[in-house]
């Protein structure tokens, strides 16, 4: 919780502290972004994602569905406010989320620190995952496939290193999700009737893996002693 990183035991605490869609929903936006740069360590960093007005994309869903917003800042207005703080580096883009705008960014007060943020951050928007290596490709794929579900040949081959780096069934069930929902759209359109039957054996598939996995953690201690 914000207030609590604000309290002195919290100083210099966190190597690292992730803020995604939270800071649109504070009423003091500065003070913030104050109370966690001064709980990072020394090297720490803050990773943050907030919606965006964007000048090229349409704003409107941001503005007619999500009421509960206080803040809605544009890429000068967050540079701007970063660089009040002394001491920092600060870096990030605008991504597009499919239907609107979010800016991601990152803060760190040591220059190693940040050159790895940037190093990745780099990596992390790379077009096409070839060339990089293992842990370059996982941060790609997350971005691009399971973060604003931008799939591509490439980007698919790469994801089973993705997926046992960091295999959960929250991860599996949102590629699923994603998965159906493209397969079912394709399926609606005559010329896609080959891409939407390749989709539908690739959901098939991972639920099948999805359903051995929920049934073996939820499986009795005795049933797994006895296999």
């Amino acid at each position: 919780m914000l207030a609590d990183l604000a309290r002195d035991e919290f100083k210099g605490y966190f190597d690292i502290i992730t803020s995604i869609a939270t800071f649109e929903h504070v009423l003091d936006l500065r003070g913030a972004f104050s109370a966690c740069l001064n709980a990072l360590s020394s090297e720490g960093a803050l990773i943050f994602e907030i919606p965006l007005m964007s000048d090229t994309r349409d704003n409107k869903e941001w503005l007619e569905g999500s009421y509960e917003h206080i803040y809605y800042p544009t890429i000068q207005g967050i540079e701007t406010l970063l660089g009040d703080f002394p001491g920092y580096f600060f870096t990030g883009f605008e991504s597009d989320i499919r239907y609107s705008s979010t800016y991601i960014g990152a803060v760190a007060s040591n220059p190693e620190t940040f050159a790895r943020i940037e190093y990745l951050f780099k990596n992390m928007r790379q077009e096409n995952p070839a060339g990089l290596n293992r842990e370059e490709s996982n941060v790609n794929v997350a971005y691009h496939v399971v973060h604003s579900f931008r799939p591509s040949p490439e980007r698919i081959l790469a994801l089973p290193s993705l997926i046992d780096k960091a295999f959960s069934v929250r991860l599996i069930t949102h590629l699923m999700q994603l998965w159906y929902a493209d397969s079912t759209a394709a399926a609606n359109a005559e010329w896609y009737k080959m891409q939407a039957s390749n989709w539908k054996n690739s959901f098939d598939n991972l639920h099948a893996v999805y359903s051995k996995q929920t049934q073996c953690a939820s499986a009795p201690a005795e049933s797994k002693k006895i296999r």
